[in-house]
């Protein structure tokens, strides 16, 4: 059986139709977008870094939350705990909304999640995600309140963030991709350290549009493409190389995807270096370096950017994701 190779088509980088690539699911670079922001926000860049060393050495999450939010009367601290289900967590930190001193219907789940990134214990790459909601339920999504407390909260670990989320021209590109004024949620923040990254996923979670990736400090390489397009590159791979324990069609392929406990695949996808080779020959490898910015659709489970991340450089970088949404009529 012979497969066509995929067309050999690259990320749109600013100067092609980017409302026609955000609607075919690719990712979109924004190269140096940010490079005059960055240094108005550089102390706290420096701060977090900082703060991302001082978790590796053990440093406790909810001290580093009691400091940063000192100053900040209507983010009110409710404890913490630590989830021994769950082999990545290392401390949740929970937070109301308050107004006028008492605590706010939509801010009584606000939480943020220190976690390593991978399940590889050498891998010593950090995030810290903001949300709301019971996490096991994935239910945040039902809360646009608890979503705007969390986003709150993140600004405020996180204060480099602002050079992003009021970026004029950043928000007026997303506000013409999306159709309407841009939200920035489901916030998360990751130092990625040497030799980390995360293996090939999707962001189609209920609601979003799409996610936004800002480089702050440091480097990382990319293959990111619609799930399409990826589907048709294993299929392609397979027949190449004879592989009968692969799909041999593309329905096949993208239903394959979909399964969370596959070794065959998740190894081709992450550990193949000809299949990596084959990506990025084809134009799908993105480097993304301090002051880029990185746009990955996602309109439904099928029509997504697929994408996998590898930190570069010999010191932990900063990096930050911002789900997209369309905000609400004010």
């Amino acid at each position: 059986m012979e497969v066509d190779a995929p067309p050999d088509t690259a990320p749109a980088d600013g100067d092609g139709d980017l409302a026609a690539a955000w609607q075919r699911a690719e990712p979109i670079a924004l190269p140096g977008i940010l490079a005059t922001a960055l240094p108005q926000v550089s102390e706290w860049i420096e701060h977090s870094l900082d703060l991302f060393e001082h978790f590796r050495d053990g440093g406790r999450f909810l001290d580093a939350v009691e400091a940063m939010l000192e100053g900040e009367p209507e983010l009110r601290i409710e404890g913490s705990t630590v989830d021994s289900l769950e082999p990545r967590e290392i401390e949740k930190v929970f937070v109301s909304g308050v107004h006028d001193g008492k605590r706010t219907r939509d801010g009584r789940d606000i939480w943020a999640k220190l976690a390593w990134v991978a399940n590889d214990e050498s891998d010593l790459s950090l995030r810290v995600r903001c949300s709301c909601g019971t996490e096991q339920l994935e239910d945040w999504h039902q809360s646009v309140g608890g979503q705007l407390w969390s986003d709150r909260l993140a600004l405020a670990l996180f204060p480099e963030g602002a050079a992003v989320v009021h970026h004029p021209e950043i928000r007026d590109l997303i506000d013409t991709l999306l159709g309407a004024s841009p939200r920035f949620s489901e916030r998360i923040i990751y130092s990625n350290a040497p030799g980390g990254g995360a293996v090939f996923h999707h962001d189609a979670d209920p609601t979003q549009r799409g996610v936004l990736y800002a480089q702050m400090h440091g480097a990382t390489a990319w293959l990111a493409m619609p799930k399409r397009r990826l589907a048709e590159y294993i299929v392609q791979h397979a027949v190449a190389a004879a592989r009968d324990d692969m799909p041999n069609t593309i329905e096949a392929a993208m239903s394959r995807l979909d399964q969370t406990d596959d070794p065959a695949l998740y190894t081709l996808l992450n550990e193949d270096p000809a299949f990596s080779q084959r990506l990025s020959e084809g134009g799908w490898l993105l480097v993304l370096q301090a002051g880029d910015a990185l746009l990955l659709p996602s309109h439904s489970v099928d029509d997504a950017a697929w994408h996998s991340v590898f930190a570069l450089g010999k010191e932990p970088g900063l990096l930050h994701s911002y789900g997209l949404f369309p905000a609400l009529p004010a």
